[in-house]
């Protein structure tokens, strides 16, 4: 409330008088002017290590909002509220939000590190160190699997160099099966890696041997 009072010609106060409700109303102009103002907040889907490649959601957390526009650095835009975003390479990037409504803007800048692909690659050979090329590869993540030839976690053909890469995977144990038909037999490996190192290429070399066409004992498995 604020009062005001009023002087005679000699100074002497002569009468006061009160105003109402002002103080109150300058106080409700204000709340609702910082209202409109969009509180800008976002995060990411908990990922660890973001690889280049990826898929990365994003969670927009803004209040008081009505349209959006995302920069992630690279050069990609969005106005959806809670984009997804795939960075191609590694590096540091400033993702910046900017948030508006009828009467005002604001944005929010973060950065965010990409990191290069958790990758696995194999080398598939034959006993003379010839490549094995189109040879059958099969990854799994679960040691039961493999031991009973299951569906794999990922799978692949070897190019002309003996070669097939995996990305983005667990830095953890994987285990493997090589083969490629030929007359009267297979190249055959069967196999495991130690634990993966994240945001690395982990290369392994597969020596396959020579399985003829024929009855094996129960229970039998090459030589690792």
């Amino acid at each position: 409330m604020v009062r005001r009072v009023t002087y005679s010609k000699k100074g002497q106060p002569v009468a006061n008088s009160h105003l109402p409700g002002i103080g109150g109303m300058i106080m409700i102009l204000l709340i609702c002017a910082c209202q409109r103002i969009p509180n800008v907040q976002f995060s990411l889907e908990s990922v660890e290590n973001p690889e280049a490649g990826e898929l990365i959601r994003f969670i927009n957390e803004t209040k008081h909002a009505t349209a959006y526009r995302w920069e992630f650095g690279d050069g990609g835009v969005s106005h959806l509220p809670s984009p997804e975003h795939i960075y191609e390479q590694s590096g540091i990037y400033n993702i910046k939000l900017t948030a508006l409504n009828g009467d005002a803007e604001s944005f929010l800048i973060r950065k965010i590190a990409i990191f290069e692909p958790t990758q696995l690659g194999f080398i598939v050979f034959d006993t003379s160190g010839a490549p094995l090329s189109s040879a059958e590869v099969w990854v799994y993540q679960e040691k039961e699997g493999w031991e009973n030839q299951e569906q794999p976690t990922v799978s692949s053909l070897t190019d002309e160099e003996g070669k097939a890469t995996f990305l983005h995977l667990e830095p953890v144990t994987y285990y493997l099966l090589a083969f490629q038909q030929g007359d009267g037999g297979q190249w055959y490996y069967r196999g495991y890696t130690p634990p993966l190192v994240r945001n690395e290429l982990n290369w392994f070399n597969v020596p396959c041997v020579w399985l003829p066409d024929e009855p094996h004992p129960t229970g039998y498995h090459p030589p690792i």
